[in-house]
Formats: C-alpha cells, sequence, structure tokens
C-alpha cells in the first residue's frame, strides 16, 4: 500500500511535468554539402511555425551529419523550418511533421558570398538627396546572388548599387548592404553618417524699463549669420502671444502690470533659443478730491466746489462728478450746479483721473433738501377793547426718512467662534429698526488645520468645531487571524480540504491504474518518453522491450475507448522510432 500511494504522488509530479515541458516530437535529418557529402560539426536549429511553446530546438551534426532534434511541441502537418550553420557555409529547408509527429529534414549548405564595399557618405547639411553605393563581389561557388539593402529600419530586397533617398530628416543614420545567395547570406557592411541643422545665433534684444506708458516700442536684432547659411526670420512673444515673421520695431499698446516678451531667430529647419526680456507698467492713480462740504438747505439749487487730485507722476487728469444715482459727468468742473426740489437727503461725489484710466477713490458728501411749510396769521377777535391777541406755535412737520444702512466686511472669525462687523445709516435718520445684525457665531479656524488644539475632544471636532460623531465612525477591529482576504477559522477549513482534495485525487489515480491497464500502459509509454528526452536512455530502452512492449502486444486487440487506444497506438510507434536511432542492442 505505501509503494502504491508513493507511485501515486510520482506519478502526479511526471504528468505535471510532462504537460508542461516534455514533447514527443522529433525532427532528424542530414547536412550535406553542394558537392552531396555529409558534413560534421554544423550547428543545426528546428522552428516549428505557429508554436506558443516548445517551438525550438538545436542539434549538431554528428561524423557522419547526421542530426536529430528531440522534445519539440509538434503537431501533425505542421510546418518545420531548419537552418543550418558553419563558419560561412549557411543553409535552410523546410519540412511538415506526419502522423506521429515527426519529421526527417535534409540540408544542403553552400559559402555564402563576401561581403560588399560601401563608399562611405560624409555628414552633411543638405538633405534634399542623399546616395547610397557599393561594390558587389562575385559569388565563390559561381552562384546567383543579390543585394539586401537596409536603411532607417526598412529592408530594400533584391537590390542594386546606386541607391537614392530625397528629404531626409536630420539626424544621425547607419545603413547596411549584405550580399546574398539561395543559400544564405554575407555579414553586413554598415556606414554611417549624420545629416545636421545648426539653428541661428540667439538674437540680442534692447531692454525695455519700468514705466507708466502703455504705448510699448520693442526693438531687437540678428546676433549673426545662420551658421549653415539658410535664410531666417524672427518670432516674436509677449506675454505667450507668440507672432511669426515679425519685423523690429514693433509697438503695442499693453495694459498695467509686468509683462516678459521674447524673441527667437529661426531658419527653414529649426529656431534659436528665445532672448528674454521683462519689464512693468505701473500707473498710480491721483489723490482724491477735497470736497466743500454741503449743509442742509431748503433752495431749490446748489453749486457744488471741490479741490481736484493730484497725479504723482505728474499725468494730466480730470474729475468725474456724480449726483445721487444721476449719470456720472465726465469731465467735470468745480462749482456745476443742480436743481433741488422737496424734502429729500441727497449724496454727491467726486474723483480725480489720469488720462491713462487710473482713478482715485469717490469722496463722499450728503445733505439735506427741506421745505418750511408757510404759517397763517392768527385772528384777532372784535369788540371788547382792551382784549390781547392770542398766542401760537408753529409746530413743523415731520420729515419721512427711509433708513439706508451699510456695513463693513465681516471681521474673521475668533478663537472664541465670533465675527463683527459695523454698520451705519448713511441717511442719519436717528432710528434702529432695520439696523441688520453686527455679530454672528462662526466656525473657527483651528476646526480645519488637521490637529487637536485644547478647546477640542478630537482632531477638529468638538467644542466649538463640529460634534466628534459627525466626523468619526467607528471601525471594525481587523480579525487577528488574517490571511489573503480569509479569516482564521477558513484558512484551518481551506487546509483540510487541499489535503482531503489530494489524497481524493491520488486515491482515484490507484483506483484507475488497479483495474485499467490500457490507463496503466498509456501512463508506462509517457514515461519512457520522459527518460528518452531528460532521464537515462538505457533505462528507457529495457523499460519499453521488457514491460511495456508486452505489455501492448498484449492489450492492442481489447478496444476500450477511441481516444485512448489511438494515443498508446502514436507513443508506442513514437518510441520504438526513437529508440531505433539510441542504437542500443537489446540483451
Amino acid at each position: 500500500m505505501k509503494k502504491i500511494i508513493l507511485f501515486g504522488l510520482a506519478l502526479l509530479l511526471l504528468i505535471g511535468i510532462a504537460n508542461a515541458d516534455i514533447y514527443v516530437g522529433v525532427v532528424d535529418g542530414y547536412v550535406l554539402n553542394l558537392t552531396g557529402n555529409t558534413m560534421s560539426g554544423v550547428s543545426v536549429t528546428a522552428t516549428i511555425q505557429e508554436c506558443s511553446a516548445g517551438c525550438t530546438g538545436t542539434d549538431t551534426t554528428d561524423s557522419n551529419g547526421y542530426y536529430v532534434i528531440n522534445n519539440l511541441n509538434i503537431a501533425e502537418n505542421d510546418t518545420i523550418n531548419v537552418n543550418a550553420s558553419s563558419g560561412n557555409y549557411y543553409g535552410n529547408n523546410t519540412g511538415t511533421a506526419d502522423q506521429f509527429y515527426t519529421a526527417t529534414i535534409n540540408i544542403t549548405v553552400a559559402q555564402v558570398p563576401n561581403s560588399p564595399t560601401l563608399t562611405p557618405i560624409n555628414d552633411t547639411h543638405n538633405n534634399s538627396l542623399i546616395t547610397f553605393s557599393w561594390i558587389n563581389y562575385s559569388d565563390p561557388q559561381g552562384l546567383a546572388t543579390y543585394n539586401d539593402w537596409i536603411f532607417d529600419g526598412t529592408t530594400y530586397h533584391n537590390v542594386s548599387s546606386p541607391q537614392n533617398k530625397t528629404n531626409v530628416d536630420f539626424e544621425l543614420y547607419t545603413w547596411y548592404v549584405k550580399t546574398c545567395n539561395a543559400y544564405g547570406c554575407s555579414p553586413l557592411s554598415s556606414d554611417t553618417f549624420n545629416v545636421s541643422n545648426l539653428p541661428p545665433p540667439k538674437p540680442s534684444l534692447t531692454p525695455i524699463n519700468d514705466t507708466n506708458q502703455n504705448n510699448i516700442t520693442f526693438t531687437w536684432a540678428s546676433d549673426g549669420a545662420d551658421p549653415d547659411g539658410d535664410d531666417t526670420y524672427f518670432k516674436f512673444n509677449i506675454d505667450g502671444n507668440i507672432t511669426s515673421y515679425a519685423t523690429s520695431p514693433k509697438t503695442l499698446t499693453l495694459s498695467n502690470g509686468s509683462h516678459t516678451w521674447k524673441v527667437q531667430e529661426c531658419d527653414p529647419y529649426e529656431c534659436s533659443l528665445w532672448t528674454t526680456d521683462t519689464f512693468s507698467i505701473t500707473n498710480n492713480a491721483p489723490s482724491t478730491p477735497n470736497l466743500t462740504q454741503m449743509n442742509s438747505t431748503s433752495a431749490t439749487s446748489k453749486q457744488f466746489h471741490w479741490t481736484s487730485g493730484t497725479d504723482p507722476e505728474g499725468d494730466t487728469t480730470y474729475d468725474e462728478f456724480q449726483f445721487n444715482n444721476n449719470t456720472i459727468v465726465s469731465p467735470a468742473t468745480s462749482g456745476i450746479t443742480q436743481a433741488l426740489s422737496g424734502t429729500f437727503y441727497y449724496t454727491w461725489k467726486v474723483r480725480t483721473c489720469d488720462v491713462y484710466g487710473a482713478c482715485s477713490a469717490w469722496s463722499k458728501d450728503s445733505f439735506v433738501k427741506f421745505t418750511c411749510p408757510s404759517v397763517a396769521s392768527p385772528t384777532t377777535p372784535g369788540g371788547g377793547g382792551g382784549a390781547g391777541r392770542p398766542g401760537g406755535v408753529i409746530t413743523p412737520k415731520k420729515i419721512n426718512c427711509t433708513e439706508n444702512w451699510h456695513c463693513t466686511s465681516w471681521t474673521p472669525c475668533s478663537p472664541k467662534g465670533i465675527q463683527h462687523r459695523a454698520c451705519n445709516d448713511w441717511n442719519k435718520c436717528g432710528t434702529n429698526i432695520y439696523r441688520p445684525i453686527e455679530s454672528r457665531a462662526c466656525t473657527p479656524a483651528h476646526c480645519f488645520n488637521n490637529k487637536k488644539d485644547h478647546t477640542e475632544e478630537r482632531t477638529d471636532c468638538g467644542g466649538l468645531c463640529k460634534p466628534c460623531e459627525a466626523l468619526y465612525l467607528k471601525k471594525e477591529i481587523a480579525h487577528p487571524y488574517f490571511l489573503f482576504g480569509i479569516k482564521g477559522i477558513d484558512i484551518i477549513y481551506l487546509i483540510l480540504g487541499l489535503v482531503i482534495g489530494i489524497f481524493i485525487v491520488i486515491l482515484t489515480i490507484m483506483v484507475t491504474m488497479k483495474y485499467s491497464d490500457h490507463f496503466n500502459l498509456y501512463i508506462r509509454l509517457r514515461l519512457v518518453h520522459w527518460q528518452i528526452s531528460l532521464g537515462s536512455k538505457k533505462h528507457a530502452f529495457a523499460d519499453y522491450y521488457e514491460k511495456v512492449l508486452p505489455h501492448y502486444k498484449r492489450l492492442k486487440k481489447e478496444l476500450i475507448d477511441e481516444w485512448l487506444d489511438n494515443e498508446i497506438k502514436r507513443l508506442n510507434t513514437s518510441a520504438k522510432r526513437r529508440l531505433s536511432k539510441l542504437k542500443i542492442k537489446r540483451k
């Protein structure tokens, strides 16, 4: 029982190896020269077409010029290419495998021609026409020859010297030529040359100083002729906008701010590096004008006076005036008159601008236009001398006032979580009915710094920050025994399952071998092939003639399964053929 179990385990191992690396295909034959004599010491390589594994094998011919290549993954009717080489002798042939996965392919080898002599090509700038020429030599055996020319990764078959290429790229090239006959090709002859272009030199720029002017003139010049004598032109780049074929000088109107300009000189194939300069246009706004304050009035028109602001760069300036929300008057002159009516709260403002568009902040003022009602004279009573005139009090009507609140921006959130702002009623009504709030709660900045501050329960939560329950979820604790996604107890079940599965496979093979002589014979034939290729050939010879062949003769007439019977016949024929070539005498 112990021997049966060991044999089963060995059988599983052998079947896996045979399926992975052992094949029964065989290619053999002889290598001959042009006179028909065999050649020894020739290296032979066999390659199976349309094959994915076990596709190639090598051997060296013996003293009789014979070679044999085993362990090939050959199927019936497969096409096999065989190449032979020894020194300057080359040859090849093609054959087809038979039903027993074997093929006999003889190869004739001959000397290859001598390598051609190439005419070297000098380095050049002219890429319009390149001529390739070489000298061929006659075949040493008088065989017909042809040339293969290789340039820029492309092989041109059966060509003659010279060959031409036009408008090639500027780069380094290596070209090759070999001379071939029907049996092989000479070593490659090669030559290297460079087709190059040198760019023009960088141009020189006239630097531009920082200024308050918006109209800028750019000037530049070439710093020398193109090294290859090519025609050139300039590219102009201002703040990333490129103009080709630009000429100097060039004038542009630019906005305020920092500007970068570049120029490069180009030939038809390549450009120089950019030459760069940077400058800034800064136009400071004038100062704010000073307004003559306007008092409340009952007049129906008023003149508005101010003193204009001044420009720090001395630019020409003008003023802009706006009364209430009317259209802005530009330019405006101090002393402008505006009509007033009814009882109303008026605003007016003035600013000073320079001719380049920079304006000061608005200077603002406000006042109230009011109307006093007329008062009737008191009535004088008749009769009764000595009576005095009754007294009276003039009570003015209340002026309607609409609150017009304006607030500053909110201050940053304080560490206590509060923001503030200040609000003022521009209409100065003296009431707070519509006064906006001037403080509010907020989330402090320390709630977003990824740190646990002293007022926080955990990182960025608790205290004045969000509740920690909103940021942290309970995480499942990983199982202490965890492997490839399988938890502890599952690993034990997996191991037990693998052990039981292996035991069932071994038991199945044992039962099959015991009750199926045909399957046992199939396995023994597989082992014989394995021994021939990788093991002891003498043991394979003895096992086949002493154990396998008698077994085969006894069972060959008993048909149980078409596939298994055909496999046994094929393996037996192939084993007998391979063993016959070992030249081992039977006892």
